[in-house]
């Protein structure tokens, strides 16, 4: 069957918290712990949210049937699938305002498609620079006050006082997913889904206008991530300076493209931030009710050349800008990543 390739607006009508990786539990971190968030949601939590579609019409095995299948993200997979009956793929990291698509780059403040193109390396490493006039899509950041509950009967756990940030957005700002599948009946315009921690919640818009699947002819390239992507090989060798060791940032090109033949990657730069070059744990499993197991990531932001030898399908976004997964479980959103031709 055809694949059709449609966006995703979601909508947030509320504050929205996406919690780090390692965890928080004010009645465990004591009085006055405080929680942050993060600037955007990791593409599990959006892959989750999408699938949580299925569950509620009943599309879904249930999540204690599902603890059967011991394989990283198999829960939301198979909810996925039943929701799109066969193959798909999400593209994540991106959030538009205005009809304006902005790219996650490890900060809260996000470059446009056009200010990256316009110099990628000095934009990325420049983020925090008021020259660099990034445009701002959050309104701000806000911090609240709870206190923490006992699980068991809800009484208040005296002076568990605790803060907790939040994210507002813009009223013009939504989170932009891409998705490529053979059959999107089963996702409709106005649902509300839960998303995040905290009760956050936003309603899916569909994005009717047309997204192409074109080829990415032979040459050389710019390619970004936009959300983290997950290594399948240890990059590393004894005693390896992480990115001054030119074998170990082949090994890192090399693992992130899972050696495609078709394409050759050179490592550019890798930022810091919200997300860094580092093993984290990769979201909340409903299956096992704890965290995920962690895997060696590759954070949004990070610049590669890629050399492309043998034509290759994109997803073509904005003029030449084409979209691309690379790395594990990119079907669901990581390793999400932008590709423009080098000047």
């Amino acid at each position: 069957m055809h694949s059709r390739i449609i966006g995703i607006n979601m909508v947030p009508l509320n504050k929205l918290t996406f919690k780090p990786a390692q965890p928080f539990e004010a009645g465990v971190h004591g009085p006055g712990s405080f929680g942050t968030s993060l600037s955007f949601p990791l593409p599990s939590t959006i892959a989750g949210s999408i699938a949580s579609i299925a569950y509620r019409r009943n599309l879904c095995d249930s999540i204690e049937s599902l603890q059967s299948d011991s394989a990283e993200f198999s829960d939301t997979r198979t909810c996925l699938g039943k929701l799109f009956g066969g193959d798909f793929r999400l593209y994540t990291g991106f959030l538009k305002k205005n009809d304006n698509i902005y790219v996650y780059v490890n900060t809260s403040k996000f470059p446009t498609l056009n200010q990256l193109k316009t110099n990628p390396l000095c934009i990325l490493r420049n983020l925090d620079n008021r020259d660099a006039q990034i445009d701002k899509v959050y309104a701000r950041r806000i911090r609240y006050t709870g206190i923490a509950l006992n699980r068991e009967n809800k009484s208040v756990r005296e002076r568990m006082i605790y803060s907790l940030e939040s994210i507002i957005y813009h009223p013009d700002s939504v989170i932009y997913t891409i998705l490529q599948v053979s059959d999107p009946t089963h996702i409709k315009d106005n649902t509300v889904l839960k998303i995040g921690s905290k009760s956050g919640i936003v309603r899916l818009e569909i994005d009717r206008k047309n997204i192409d699947l074109e080829t990415l002819e032979n040459g050389e390239y710019y390619a970004i991530l936009t959300s983290p992507a997950l290594l399948e090989n240890n990059p590393f060798i004894k005693d390896a300076v992480i990115l001054s060791n030119e074998r170990v940032r082949k090994n890192i090109a090399a693992s992130l493209i899972n050696l495609d033949r078709r394409v050759e990657a050179k490592l550019h730069y890798v930022p810091k931030g919200e997300h860094e070059f580092s093993v984290q744990t990769v979201g909340w499993s409903l299956r096992h009710n704890r965290s995920r197991k962690p895997y060696l990531i590759l954070p949004p932001g990070t610049l590669l050349e890629i050399t492309v030898e043998d034509p290759i399908n994109a997803i073509k976004i904005s003029g030449d800008v084409h979209v691309i997964g690379f790395g594990l479980y990119s079907d669901i959103g990581w390793g999400t990543t932008v590709i423009f031709p080098k000047k």
